[in-house]
């Protein structure tokens, strides 16, 4: 009985020190992220709006009134790329895509309600709200964005499909 208790309290400490860690390197990334990004904007001389939770933005064309909700379908023209200027996805402009906005990243579900129909932004996605410590692959699972890396979208938001 004994043996189960001290091993009940080995592992509890266990996991309490796992989680510390694991907290302590999200934060590292987020720092660490921030700083890619800013580096980024710098160097290609945009200005850029930032919200609380990391997330960087240029609203290029604020569109008219109407704005999505996270729970509208949405049609777009959008281009996604690395700090390299790799671009890992994109649609073919003149062929919008339709995508319910719950189902994309965080990044677009926080980005893309600060413009109208019309509208066009730059986000500039911390990992945490993008693909995060899992990274994105190809159908050939080579990655094309690594876990814990900033993306970027450039997103022409064309019409929206409210959703009840």
């Amino acid at each position: 009985m004994i043996k189960k208790v001290l091993l009940f309290i080995v592992l509890a400490g266990i996991g309490f020190f796992a989680a510390c860690t694991k907290e302590q390197t999200e934060d590292d990334y987020s720092k660490q992220d921030a700083d890619t990004i800013k580096a980024y904007i710098a160097k290609k001389g945009y200005t850029a709006q930032s919200l609380l939770s990391g997330l960087y933005y240029t609203i290029l064309t604020p569109g008219d009134n109407n704005h999505p909700k996270v729970t509208d379908q949405i049609s777009v023209n959008y281009k996604g790329f690395r700090t390299d200027g790799f671009v890992f996805e994109a649609n073919t402009y003149g062929n919008p895509s339709s995508f319910y906005l719950q189902g994309r990243v965080k990044g677009w579900q926080e980005g893309l309600p600060l413009i109208g129909i019309g509208g066009k932004i730059r986000l500039y996605i911390p990992s945490a709200l993008g693909y995060g410590s899992r990274g994105l692959y190809n159908n050939g699972g080579i990655p094309v964005v690594y876990p814990n890396t900033p993306i970027f979208f450039d997103i022409e938001l064309i019409d929206i499909f409210p959703q009840n």
